[in-house]
């Protein structure tokens, strides 16, 4: 019935649903603890396959928007199947893909304010790519041709102070992002930025990223907000390096 809660983010459960007939909508938590609208669900999709795949609790709400009609598959019988239809599998993990990188946006400041299908639109101006712990993602001084989120592992953000001292600062992790400041402002990169891990991103290139600011004001707005917050904390990073606290 509609406002029935179907699955709970963090619950353990493992079964996949598909709608028959009806919508859902799909909530997260933020960082506050309040709910966010993720997207809305209709006849013919599915959910629940990502705690399915990974065997981890719900990593979603999902509440019935109407009065709704489910098919509600075992994770046992959901594996008989798969033991006859292997390629089941493969669209699970496709479909699982595609919802982890929209979580991803959805949660990065940059792109928060966007909505579903907007994402999805941002989505395919991505391309993924992997660095290895030590490499070089992006350095100092040179042109900035790509926007860069993180997917998974960390990045040291530095730069070098007039006695070419090398500064820390930052550390970034999943769903931060850098390279906006040079796509933005039309200048060469202001830092320098290595993979502290393995570290998984994806990169838009500034091409379709200045398509996007276009097409999406508010990404811009966040953009300019970060360059800006961005200076004034290497400014105060640089402040305190007069004081002896440089890169360790």
């Amino acid at each position: 019935s509609k406002g029935d809660k179907i699955i709970e983010e963090g619950e353990e459960s493992y079964s996949i649903f598909i709608i028959i007939d009806g919508k859902v909508h799909v909530y997260k938590r933020d960082i506050s603890g309040a709910m966010k609208f993720m997207d809305e669900l209709g006849s013919g999709n599915f959910f629940g396959e990502i705690s399915f795949l990974t065997g981890k609790p719900r990593t979603a709400t999902v509440v019935a928007a109407e009065d709704c009609t489910l098919y509600e598959i075992s994770k046992e019988d959901m594996e008989k199947l798969e033991e006859s239809y292997p390629q089941i599998k493969s669209v699970l993990l496709d479909f699982y893909k595609i919802r982890i990188l929209d979580s991803l946006l959805a949660f990065s400041p940059l792109f928060s304010e966007l909505d579903a299908d907007d994402r999805k639109y941002v989505l395919t101006k991505f391309k993924p790519d992997i660095y290895q712990p030590n490499q070089v993602i992006i350095q100092e001084g040179t042109e900035g041709d790509f926007l860069f989120v993180i997917k998974s592992g960390k990045v040291l953000v530095k730069t070098k102070d007039i006695k070419g001292r090398e500064i820390k600062l930052a550390e970034l992790g999943p769903g931060d992002f850098f390279g906006e400041v040079a796509l933005i402002t039309n200048t060469p990169r202001t830092a320098t930025v290595v993979a502290i891990t393995k570290v998984g991103v994806l990169k838009m290139s500034k091409s379709d990223f200045l398509e996007i600011v276009q097409l999406y004001p508010s990404v811009l707005e966040k953009g300019i907000e970060y360059v800006k917050r961005r200076a004034e904390e290497t400014i105060t990073i640089l402040l305190d390096a007069r004081k002896g606290k440089y890169l360790e």
